[in-house]
């Protein structure tokens, strides 16, 4: 079995998503992603709380859609079933 590497170009590029909010900001959204480095080590100041680094990302609609489909698909998960349209709903599917 072989293993999947990950490369960085420093320690300091690599972070465990722990965490996301999104902010309707009108036509764009703010997409803010918390994560803590990997490989953090306290035990020189005995402090166990490990920082949160908070990434902050304007995007539009359109680019939230994409990244969403993207993780759907790099997860192989199938994304939620679309909501039928109100002409659908009144007059029914024929399939």
């Amino acid at each position: 079995m072989s293993k999947n590497y990950i490369y960085a170009e420093t320690p300091d590029d690599l972070r465990i998503l722990v965490g996301w909010t999104a902010d309707d900001k009108g036509a764009k959204l703010l997409l803010n992603l918390e994560g803590i480095q990997i490989g953090i080590d306290d035990v020189s100041t005995g402090d166990d709380t490990v920082p949160v680094d908070t990434r902050r990302f304007f995007m539009t609609r359109q680019q939230a859609v994409l990244l969403a489909n993207f993780l759907y698909k790099m997860s192989g998960e199938t994304p939620p079933p679309r909501k039928r349209g109100w002409l659908t709903r009144i007059l029914g599917s024929s399939s």
